[in-house]
């Protein structure tokens, strides 16, 4: 009989014996490179350009409630980074992200190359941040031996 490699087997086997996967691995990877990224733009947007010209770049852009959206967007990339990396609430803070830097490459960013301003660096960033959200964020986390208990919608 021959059959057929099923990736689920080896994450629940990982579960039952305390080992680590690669599925585990590299999604603790992703995380720790994305949250890393948000975290440290988000620690910019508050420490160094402020939440202030942070919405005020936003109204140049003709962006709705600049203010509240920097606001908003400043916390999310600093708080989410950080739980990104700890492996908390890693589907919806990823799905956010990912949103928000979508918007970031059509409304903020010309041409395709980063070099030059354009959308190369978000747009990757993004259709990483969205693998992520539906990956989840793997059993590497704080949440350690609870993990099981958040819903699966959450991690």
């Amino acid at each position: 009989m021959n059959r057929t490699h099923a990736p689920h087997r080896d994450t629940l086997r990982a579960a039952r014996t305390g080992r680590l996967g690669t599925e585990d691995v590299g999604r603790a990877l992703l995380r720790l490179a994305l949250g890393g990224v948000l975290f440290a733009h988000g620690l910019q947007k508050f420490t160094v350009m402020g939440v202030d010209q942070v919405g005020q770049f936003f109204a140049s852009l003709g962006l709705p409630a600049p203010e509240v959206a920097a606001a908003l967007v400043s916390t999310l990339e600093l708080v989410g980074g950080a739980a990104l990396v700890l492996g908390v609430l890693v589907r919806p803070i990823a799905l956010f992200a990912a949103l928000e830097l979508l918007v970031a490459s059509v409304t903020a960013h010309v041409g395709f190359f980063a070099d030059a301003g354009g959308w190369e660096l978000p747009g990757v960033l993004a259709l990483s941040l969205l693998a992520l959200a539906v990956l989840g964020g793997g059993s590497l986390t704080v949440l350690g031996p609870v993990a099981r208990r958040v819903p699966p919608l959450l991690r």
